[in-house]
């Protein structure tokens, strides 16, 4: 159902059925209107359908673009996310480097006082 939502959200899908009811409006004047009629409305159409396709790919740069947009504010998230959790462990590490040494610091000390 959300795709079908998705579809009737789409500015391409709309500006394709306006085609199409547009040729089907063409076909069917052809089919019963005078000739005059016919060659006016197919001018017409081969006037519009170009624009047509420009607006749909006009659309489709636009939302190509803005999903580009998206994924990239996605991955820059992400981003900040692993460089995160890498601080996070290199930060770990040095306090565990820290306690081992301190830990030999007081073996060192309490060797040095039982000689004493």
């Amino acid at each position: 159902m959300e795709g079908l939502n998705a579809l009737f959200a789409s500015r391409r899908f709309w500006v394709a059925v306006l085609d199409v009811l547009i040729s089907t409006a063409t076909i069917i004047v052809g089919r019963y209107g005078g000739e005059q009629d016919v060659s006016f409305l197919l001018t017409l159409v081969g006037i519009y359908q170009p624009l047509f396709l420009v607006v749909i790919a006009a659309f489709t740069v636009e939302d190509t673009k803005a999903m580009q947009l998206a994924h990239d504010a996605e991955m820059e998230q992400q981003q900040r996310l692993y460089d995160g959790r890498r601080e996070e462990s290199r930060q770990a590490q040095e306090i565990a480097l820290a306690e081992l040494r301190f830990a030999e610091l007081r073996e060192i000390v309490a060797v040095a006082q039982g000689k004493a």
